[in-house]
């Protein structure tokens, strides 16, 4: 993929974010199972991963962890191969306002209860025997994440390499 190419990805990407509403986030969608704010959630989740990706060459291992929302783990029975992927990854959930109840009823929930450690040990959360989950709470940043993009819709741009990294190099 070209840099122009993931350019106008990240710029028409951002364009639509930008453009949903707080009150059209819980709109149904052609994907029946998930709402906007699903959608929007699936879309921006992988950033931080792939910004470190593009940054240092790949994530590094103690960083490799499945980070997800309460929201996410409500539906993660749906995944593809969940169960193989709660045995490779240990799982943190930071906690969603309004999604407590169906992420603590959902059948992967009930299937990795055994694993649930406790959050006062989340500090090695990657090392932990597998399959393994740390439910997390934070107190919710009431700032919007559509209202930080308007204050610098370039702010994707400094993830993308310097021009100077992107000349090949004159070096035998």
């Amino acid at each position: 993929m070209s840099v122009e190419l993931l350019q106008r990805v990240v710029d028409e990407t951002t364009q639509i974010v930008d453009n949903v509403k707080e009150d059209q986030l819980g709109n149904s969608t052609p994907c029946t199972e998930w709402t906007v704010r699903d959608i929007v959630n699936h879309i921006t989740g992988g950033a931080t991963m792939f910004a470190i990706s593009a940054e240092q060459g790949k994530v590094p291992d103690e960083q490799i962890g499945q980070l997800m929302g309460g929201d996410n783990l409500a539906q993660f029975h749906q995944w593809r191969d969940w169960r193989r992927i709660a045995r490779q990854v240990p799982i943190a959930v930071i906690a969603r306002p309004g999604y407590e109840r169906s992420a603590r009823a959902s059948p992967a929930m009930s299937w990795l209860r055994r694993s649930v450690r406790p959050a006062g040990q989340a500090k090695n959360w990657t090392r932990w025997r597998l399959p393994a989950l740390v439910l997390l709470r934070f107190r919710p940043d009431p700032t919007s994440a559509t209202s930080l993009r308007a204050a610098d819709p370039a702010w994707h741009r400094q993830f993308l390499p310097s021009p100077k990294s992107q000349r090949a190099d004159p070096s035998p």
